[in-house]
């Protein structure tokens, strides 16, 4: 069985196993949401912050979104995409952003761990952004719709990813 690990704003963490999903506690937070996606990248090895990110862009973290052209969920999965990694419950976050995050990290590998496309092809697809590359090369995001590109500049651009600042060694500190 697997077990995730879901911290809940006035709770302490909480186990959930595989079936189980934060809806049971009336309804998810934003807070809770936000820290599933996080923890769900992290162990995936991918930038939370990016993560949340899009997970804000894709439905303002909201577990019942669905688009006018089908998508499901806070991570937005489109129903081909959620059977593809194994979604049985489109609006379970656990679920959701389980498939989501997946769906992400096939994306970089896929696109060779390039950021900007990988987002791109989640928004608009790989098929497309492959088509893209290869016809306009490195300026291929400029081709791309008007929302692709604000999706990626809406999530890239806010996304800081300067490294933490290194202490002294512990002899070299002043006195």
């Amino acid at each position: 069985m697997t077990i995730t690990r879901a911290f809940i704003p006035g709770r302490q963490w909480l186990q959930l196993s595989r079936r189980s999903t934060l809806r049971g506690l009336s309804g998810p937070s934003s807070a809770s949401i936000q820290n599933l996606v996080a923890s769900t990248a992290a162990a995936k090895g991918l930038n939370p912050q990016i993560a949340i990110k899009q997970a804000q862009q894709e439905s303002s973290f909201n577990p019942n979104a669905v688009s006018s052209e089908g998508a499901v969920g806070v991570m937005q999965l489109m129903p081909g995409t959620a059977a593809q990694y194994g979604v049985t419950d489109s609006t379970d976050p656990t679920q959701n952003i389980t498939a989501g995050i997946a769906y992400d990290s096939d994306l970089l590998n896929q696109f060779g761990g390039d950021e900007t496309a990988a987002l791109a092809a989640y928004n608009w697809g790989p098929g497309n952004v492959k088509k893209a590359q290869a016809t306009y090369g490195s300026d291929w995001l400029s081709y791309a719709p008007t929302e692709t590109q604000n999706y990626v500049q809406n999530i890239l651009g806010s996304v800081t990813n300067a490294p933490a600042p290194t202490p002294p060694p512990a002899g070299d500190q002043e006195k």
